[in-house]
């Protein structure tokens, strides 16, 4: 390899042996790579777990390509300043099974347990427990997932942190009575995610036709969805 040539390293024009030599022998920046491509073999993903630098396994973390095995032991990496990030991506991995998700979303750091509540393969039973969480920002990754159960959404509608209810408000599984219920919240930015959720409909969309702030009312008046009745209302009031 000329020298240079490491900095336009291609692993796809590499063997699975080729790549494995070059991985253990090479640079810090060929590894590093190497833990982004999606076209790294797993065995050398599972060797780029254990690497000593904190950033490789970060990529090897993201890589959704990582195998669960490699990424069971990541979900336990400590003594970086940088490990709770690399848990956070674990959380995130689309390969990442419910007995990890289970053990993270007991994680002492806040974005770790707001990745698990993004998860969109999170089980109900953790977003339930994570919609009990004291992190205003996990709560509200709770209230966004779509797989969250509809009594947690409920719940998380009455939230003291009004970007949770925000949350709540553009869940594509909300609840009509949910909805209704938040087109009246006091928090105009509550009200506009009620606005731009798909399901808002009939009268809840009628409320926002006339509703006190302008912007909103704008915004709604020019929205298809907006009745005859929702542009009479306006005029009268």
């Amino acid at each position: 390899m000329m020298k240079g040539s490491w900095r336009y390293l291609d692993v796809t024009q590499l063997s699975e042996d080729a790549l494995e030599e070059l991985v253990r022998n090479g640079s810090p920046f060929i590894r590093w790579v190497a833990a982004m491509s999606r076209n790294t073999p797993e065995r050398v993903l599972r060797a780029l777990g254990n690497d000593e630098n904190p950033f490789i396994r970060l990529e090897v973390a993201r890589n959704p390509h990582t195998p669960l095995d490699a990424l069971k032991k990541l979900a336990r990496d400590r003594g970086s300043w940088i490990s709770s990030r690399i848990r956070e991506e674990v959380a995130r991995n689309p390969n990442i099974d419910e007995t990890v998700l289970q053990a993270l979303a007991h994680d002492e750091h806040p974005s770790v347990r707001e990745a698990v509540a993004s998860n969109a393969r999170a089980p109900s039973h953790i977003l339930s427990d994570l919609g009990e969480d004291r992190h205003w920002r996990v709560r509200r990754a709770v209230a966004s997932n779509p797989r969250t159960p509809l009594e947690t959404l409920e719940k998380l509608s009455k939230d003291e942190m009004w970007v949770v209810r925000a949350a709540v408000a553009s869940n594509p599984k909300v609840q009509f009575g949910i909805l209704r219920a938040l087109v009246k919240d006091d928090k105009w930015p509550v009200r506009l995610e009620v606005k731009n959720n798909a399901l808002t409909s009939g009268e809840i969309f009628e409320e926002l036709c006339v509703d006190r702030d302008e912007f909103i009312r704008r915004k709604a008046l020019i929205d298809s969805r907006c009745s005859k009745r929702g542009h009479a209302r306006a005029m009268v009031e």
